[in-house]
C-alpha cells in the first residue's frame, strides 16, 4: 500500500458555540478519488478547506504528503495541493490565459523548472479543458460554465499532488458536468489524489472510489460508494425516502428519489 498523500484525524472545526466539523478521519492516496456528500449545512466545503489547509482546524490534524498542513507556508501548500472553489470571483479583471498561468506559479522558483515547462502546462490544461479558445477573453466576461472551465485548468497546469474540488459541477450543463468528473478520474489515473464536495449522489457513485459521507459535521459512513450509499442511511441523512439499487449498465448503486 502506498504512502497516504491526506491524512486527517480528528478534525474539528468550532466556531463561537457552534461546532461546524466534529472529529472526522479521512485519508486518501495517490489515484483515488475521494468524494466529500452530505446534505446543505453538513460541514462539507468548510471540512475541504480544513483538509487544504485555508482553514485551520480547532482540533485533530491534518497531513498532506506527509507533512502537517499546518507547518506548510502558502507556496509550500500551493506546490502540494491545488484548489478549486464553488464559484470564483466575479471581478477578475485578468485574461483567461494568465487566471490558467496563476497555478504555475509556485513553480516559478523551482530550479528544475523553466519557462518552456511552464508555458507546455498551461496549453496542455487548456486543451484538456476546452478553453484555449478562451486565452485572450477577460475572464469576467465568461459564462459560469466557461470560468469553471478556465480555473479546472488553472487547477490542472498547477500539476499539484493532491486536488481538491469544491462542488466542481454547480455552474455546468450536463456535458460540461460529464466533462469535468471524467477530467478528476483523468487526474487520479495519472497519479494524483482527487478529493471533491459532491451534492450529486449517483455522480459521486460513479466516479468516486471512497465516499465520506457528512451530516451536522460528523462522520456517518466513509467506505466505497456501495458501502456508504445504503437506503436507510440516506433516508435518516437527508430526512427524505431514498432507495439504492444496482445501477442497470454502469459497476454502482443507483439512488432513486422515493419510494
Amino acid at each position: 500500500m502506498s504512502e497516504p498523500l491526506l491524512e486527517a484525524a480528528g478534525v474539528t472545526y468550532r466556531i463561537g458555540a457552534g461546532t461546524l466539523v466534529d472529529g472526522v478521519d479521512l485519508s486518501g492516496e495517490a489515484g483515488e478519488v475521494v468524494a466529500i456528500i452530505g446534505p446543505n449545512g453538513a460541514g462539507k466545503s468548510t471540512l475541504l478547506r480544513l483538509l487544504a489547509g485555508d482553514m485551520r482546524a480547532t482540533a485533530g490534524s491534518v497531513h498532506l504528503a506527509g507533512a502537517p498542513v499546518d507547518s506548510l507556508s502558502v507556496a509550500e501548500l500551493a506546490v502540494v495541493r491545488s484548489f478549486l472553489a464553488d464559484r470564483e470571483p466575479d471581478a477578475i479583471a485578468f485574461r483567461a490565459g494568465a487566471v490558467v498561468e496563476m497555478g504555475r506559479y509556485p513553480h516559478r522558483r523551482r530550479p528544475e523548472n523553466s519557462g518552456e515547462a511552464d508555458a507546455t502546462a498551461v496549453r496542455e490544461a487548456m486543451l484538456r479543458t476546452d478553453t484555449l479558445d478562451l486565452a485572450d477573453r477577460v475572464f469576467a466576461t465568461l459564462s459560469r460554465g466557461e470560468r469553471a472551465r478556465v480555473a479546472l485548468a488553472r487547477v490542472i497546469a498547477q500539476q499539484a499532488p493532491v486536488v481538491m474540488l469544491d462542488e466542481p459541477t454547480g455552474a455546468l450543463d450536463m456535458a460540461g458536468q460529464e466533462r469535468m468528473l471524467t477530467e478528476a478520474r483523468r487526474l487520479a489515473s495519472e497519479g494524483r489524489l482527487v478529493v471533491a464536495v459532491m451534492h450529486d449522489l449517483n455522480a459521486a457513485a460513479y466516479y468516486s472510489d471512497r465516499l465520506l459521507l457528512l451530516s451536522n459535521g460528523r462522520s456517518v459512513a466513509t467506505g466505497t460508494p456501495s458501502q456508504v450509499l445504503d437506503s436507510e442511511t440516506l433516508r435518516a441523512v437527508y430526512g427524505q425516502s431514498m432507495r439504492v439499487i444496482d445501477h442497470p449498465y454502469r459497476h454502482c448503486p443507483l439512488v432513486l428519489v422515493g419510494e
